[in-house]
């Protein structure tokens, strides 16, 4: 297979209603598994279009439910079912933080995931009516109030003129919130509201009558938030106040449970894998390995798998499609990734000396 996709097409991006909506409606699964024997006795162009749905499989919603997914997940569902019997000050909201290895992506895809799909299973004529229950916007760099308000507008598509002023930009992107009945929104990378950005006071107040005037649950998610002076002001204080905070962390090998966590992470990403002759469960025995390669971080850990897998499916060779220790190794990291793993290197055991005679 090539290098290139000549049939590919420019999604828009996340932070876009057309490129959200697409992103959640889009379920690529893996063709199903075949034997080798199968598999070679497809011809070329069948062998060709059975291995892009495996590449597009590895390119799509490859999400391992880990506890933290699966506690953010619950959080937001219970905060949704709430929400319709509370006063606006009192609806809840969730703030994920942590470093940037420590799985917010993969916590906040998952989330949106699960709430559209029991959205679309409650209302399935919902974007047929005009109905988008999720938004998401990434905070520009050195955010002011009014270039938040631009931010949502342009997510719902809405013209912005030089001569709308935050005040009528606020009345605007209201209106289309109501108008969609978005029951969550999220606001990415907000550690670009950083106390030292010019305007970020101005922005934690647009923020907070956002979340007075919006039906929906908020979700807010930024690296170490909770280091940063955003919420240090009366506003900022005001604001926390309304949200549950939830620390993503890598994943440790501190105790039992959390080994027994990571091997699963481990066997998660091993069942994902579209490979024809790897065996599920022949990785687990090498967890301390692994973890001390990628210091725990699961969007490392999923960087590894899929390239190992792309590497095997692009070579065509079915009989060794099977992902070792020595090909994830082999793997790029990240270089946060690799600056932690040299970190938590475990020393080589000493050599044994001979026993004097």
């Amino acid at each position: 297979m090539g290098m290139f996709d000549e049939d590919r097409d420019d999604e828009l991006p996340l932070s876009t209603l057309p490129g959200l909506t697409h992103y959640l409606k889009s379920d690529i699964s893996a063709p199903k598994r075949l034997t080798i024997a199968q598999y070679e006795a497809l011809d070329v162009g069948q062998r060709s279009q059975y291995n892009r749905g495996r590449l597009d499989h590895l390119a799509g919603n490859i999400i391992i439910v880990t506890p933290q997914v699966r506690e953010a997940r619950e959080a937001v569902g219970k905060f949704i079912t709430d929400n319709r019997r509370l006063p606006h000050d009192k609806r809840p909201g969730l703030i994920l933080t942590g470093d940037g290895t420590a799985g917010k992506t993969t916590t906040l895809q998952s989330t949106m995931l699960k709430v559209y799909a029991e959205h679309t299973k409650t209302f399935p004529q919902a974007a047929q009516r005009g109905r988008h229950p999720i938004a998401y916007i990434e905070v520009p760099y050195a955010c002011t109030g009014k270039s938040l308000l631009e931010a949502f507008a342009r997510f719902f598509g809405l013209t912005v003129a030089a001569r709308d002023t935050q005040v009528t930009l606020m009345m605007r992107v209201c209106e289309a919130f109501r108008q969609a009945k978005t029951e969550l929104i999220v606001i990415d990378e907000l550690q670009n509201l950083s106390a030292g950005n010019r305007g970020s006071g101005e922005s934690i107040q647009v923020l907070r009558q956002l979340h007075s005037e919006v039906l929906g649950i908020f979700i807010l998610c930024g690296v170490n938030l909770r280091e940063s002076q955003l919420f240090a002001g009366p506003t900022g204080r005001q604001l926390s106040g309304r949200f549950t905070f939830q620390d993503l962390q890598s994943f440790t090998l501190a105790d039992t449970t959390a080994q027994i966590h990571w091997r699963g992470i481990i066997r998660g990403f091993e069942r994902e894998m579209p490979l024809l002759a790897h065996t599920v469960d022949s990785l687990t025995k090498h967890s301390k390995a692994l973890h001390c390669h990628t210091a725990g971080s699961i969007s490392t850990l999923a960087k590894i798998f899929i390239s190992s897998a792309n590497t095997l499916i692009r070579a065509d060779d079915p009989q060794a499609e099977s992902i070792t220790l020595e090909l994830l190794l082999a793997q790029p990291r990240d270089k946060s990734a690799m600056e932690a793993g040299e970190t938590h290197r475990p020393l080589k055991p000493a050599s044994k000396k001979a026993n004097p005679s």
